[in-house]
């Protein structure tokens, strides 16, 4: 029967960890490996989207795992099963058992590099400007407004960091903000003492607000920031599955396949295909077709086994490039080598599961 393996891309997507990432990628790769179609749609409810998009596309049998959160857990945060069960209407709802097991991903034994973001002074020095304009303008209205008036002017400048900058920056702003407004605006002015009761609620209303409204809004950003890069991502693979389908000779899907990961990644790639029982470069970007002994060794070992070999593998990581087997449902039927002038381990986890889309497209 045709089948669909659904993923609901919820605001949580952005908070998971990177390990839950690679599953959830693996999981999806090993459906469409076995015919599924693969599909992912925003949503809020994720119960209420899947028999939405069930209903819509006229399925006849929803597929769901056991839960596995304590019951507690479901009491406070709800049941995906229950809900589903009870939304369902004629459709089949079937709640299976199933034991952990290792998909054997290609890259699951790669070291990832580590995503480091230098500091920046900027979006902090930015935010003191948000600020201090914030202040000006409260000075001004103190003359016609009440003080507890005056927080918006101020918590409009956290907003403003948030949006711009991020979480950091944003509580950055918070707290100046904060000591601003104690400062400049609440009895006895120009000290940080507060005298007055309601000057203290006042106080710790706003900066309470201004806490809970930055970390909402940087939490927004960073979905944003997200859901762009996933588009980026979308098209360049669809862009890549075009020229894919206009090849018209082996050489042709090799070049492209060389050129995009090396656009895509910024890596130096070599592409191996089996020659006469070993295994020999067939096409490089840029073009390259030397390789040393231990990368020889390294990439034979990939695809012999059907494991990722060489530089940040557990096997063979003396190799200068990384080699990773290109691999259709049953078999491996090529290796692709990686490398770049960094040091240390190739590709981010992000990276990793992008070049996972990219080498099964091309296998």
């Amino acid at each position: 029967a045709p089948w669909t393996a659904l993923h609901i891309d919820t605001p949580r997507l952005a908070g998971m960890s990177e390990e839950d990432k690679d599953r959830l990628a693996r999981n999806l790769r090993l459906a469409e490996q076995l015919g599924a179609e693969i599909t992912t749609i925003p949503g809020q409810n994720v119960a209420q989207d899947i028999v939405r998009h069930a209903t819509t596309n006229n399925f006849t049998h929803i597929v769901i795992g056991r839960p596995t959160r304590s019951r507690w857990r479901e009491l406070i945060e709800g049941s995906l099963t229950y809900d589903l069960i009870r939304n369902a209407g004629d459709i089949s709802v079937h709640v299976i058992s199933g034991a952990e097991r290792d998909t054997d991903a290609p890259s699951a034994r790669v070291k990832a590099a580590t995503e480091q973001k230098p500091f920046q002074i900027w979006p902090y020095l930015i935010s003191t400007v948000y600020v201090v304009g914030a202040l000006a303008v409260s000075s001004i209205l103190d003359q016609f407004l009440d003080v507890r008036n005056l927080a918006s002017v101020l918590l409009l400048a956290v907003l403003t960091a948030a949006v711009t900058f991020g979480l950091w920056p944003a509580l950055y702003a918070c707290f100046l903000s904060a000591l601003a407004f104690n400062f400049f605006f609440l009895e006895p002015r120009y000290t940080l003492t507060i005298r007055d009761p309601e000057s203290i609620v006042a106080f710790a209303v706003f900066l309470v607000v201004a806490v809970i409204a930055s970390n909402l809004t940087a939490r927004v950003q960073r979905q944003a920031v997200a859901a762009r890069s996933r588009a980026r991502a979308t098209e360049d693979i669809y862009s890549f599955s075009r020229k894919l389908a206009g090849a018209g000779t082996l050489d042709d899907v090799l070049w492209a396949t060389a050129f995009q990961i090396a656009s895509m990644l910024k890596v130096r790639v070599v592409l191996l295909l089996p020659e006469n029982g070993t295994i020999t470069v067939k096409a490089g970007y840029p073009p390259d077709d030397t390789l040393a002994e231990a990368d020889i060794a390294a990439a034979r070992w990939a695809w012999e086994h059907n494991r990722a070999a060489g530089r940040g593998a557990d096997t063979l990581p003396g190799a200068k490039r990384l080699y990773l087997p290109l691999r259709t449902g049953r078999t491996a039927i090529g290796v692709v080598g990686l490398d770049n002038d960094k040091q240390g381990p190739l590709l981010t986890p992000e990276q990793q599961r992008l070049l996972d889309a990219l080498v099964d497209q091309a296998a």
